[in-house]
């Protein structure tokens, strides 16, 4: 299996697995920022996001992204409201760290 058709199957797991059913995606490869594993862009409102995956990462780290990539549409409505209130790069790291306490948590590898 490819990485991006396993990335797409690891999403959609984890998407239903914290009931995120109402939201729909796409998922594409792009090679332009070798520096990040994947990335998502999303619209709360819209319930839309766009996951993308990087570069060529071996298949046994493709779960763990697709989760820690997935978590940001589980807390996408949280740091839409809280970005009202504080900056960006604020929210960005603070974002990143519950993200990173869920992952191990979870004893995702």
């Amino acid at each position: 299996m490819k990485i991006l058709q396993l990335y797409e199957k690891r999403l959609d797991g984890w998407m239903n697995a914290f009931g995120l059913t109402d939201w729909r995606y796409d998922v594409k490869f792009d090679p332009e920022c070798p520096t990040s594993d994947g990335d998502v862009h999303y619209n709360v409102s819209a319930r839309w996001a766009t996951f993308k995956i990087h570069r060529e990462v071996k298949a046994k780290e493709v779960n763990s992204i697709a989760l820690h990539e997935v978590l940001h549409i589980v807390l996408a409505e949280y740091t839409a409201q809280a970005e009202t209130v504080f900056s960006v790069p604020f929210l960005a790291g603070k974002e990143h760290a519950i993200i990173h306490r869920i992952i191990n948590a979870m004893g995702v590898k």
